[in-house]
């Protein structure tokens, strides 16, 4: 049979084709402001330990890692809270204070700060302690 010498060789050159490029986001702990805002525009993990978790007027959920007014944080809005309270035993914001999360979603900028919108529950993951 012919086709099986083919066969063979077409095989073995598999391993010489290049390999997909990852498409899993890049993990990035919320310290690292310059890394975290090289990724503006795309989908990346988060990781750290939530500061301060609070509602500002009700309206915007702030969810910070550092004590000063600058760096990465994590928001959400209103609209969002019910989904999100139920979610995070009735409270996200008292639930959080305090854990290790990994929070994924799109980058953006807002007041030069890098953030990242929570629309569903499932962008945020407790890390085990």
């Amino acid at each position: 049979m012919k086709t099986t010498p083919l066969l063979f060789l077409f095989l073995s050159l598999i391993p010489l084709l290049p390999a997909e490029e990852s498409t899993k986001p890049p993990i990035i702990p919320a310290d690292e402001t310059l890394e975290i805002e090289k990724q503006m525009g795309k989908e990346i993990y988060v990781d750290g330990t939530i500061r301060e978790a609070f509602w500002v007027r009700g309206n915007v959920l702030m969810l910070t890692f550092r004590e000063e007014k600058e760096g990465f944080i994590a928001v959400s809005f209103k609209k969002h809270r019910e989904v999100l309270d139920e979610a995070f035993d009735g409270d996200i914001a008292k639930t959080l204070k305090g854990k290790s999360v990994r929070i994924k979603g799109v980058v953006e900028q807002y007041n030069y700060r890098p953030q990242i919108v929570i629309t569903d529950p499932q962008q945020i993951d407790v890390m085990k302690d």
